[in-house]
């Protein structure tokens, strides 16, 4: 009797359920990491909702733009 060669259907599937269980335990525990919301909280984005990052990302980025422009004010003073 010849032998069969190759996995079953069986096996296949056991294997993507395994590798699925995997991944899903990985992107639960990534997802709902504190020490991320943590570290973007000291950034002060809010990490609750996507409006909220939105709005804190406008307000950090018109600072950043008022502090050049104070910047080019100064420069342009000392010459």
């Amino acid at each position: 009797m010849k032998r069969k060669e190759g996995f079953g259907l069986i096996e296949i599937l056991l294997v993507v359920v395994i590798i699925g269980f995997l991944y899903y335990t990985m992107m639960k525990v990534s997802i709902n990491n504190p020490i991320i919301d943590k570290e973007l909280a000291k950034e002060g984005i809010d990490t609750t909702s996507y409006p909220g990052m939105i709005n804190i990302t406008k307000e950090k980025v018109s600072s950043i733009n008022q502090k050049i422009k104070q910047q080019e004010n100064q420069w342009q003073n000392i010459e």
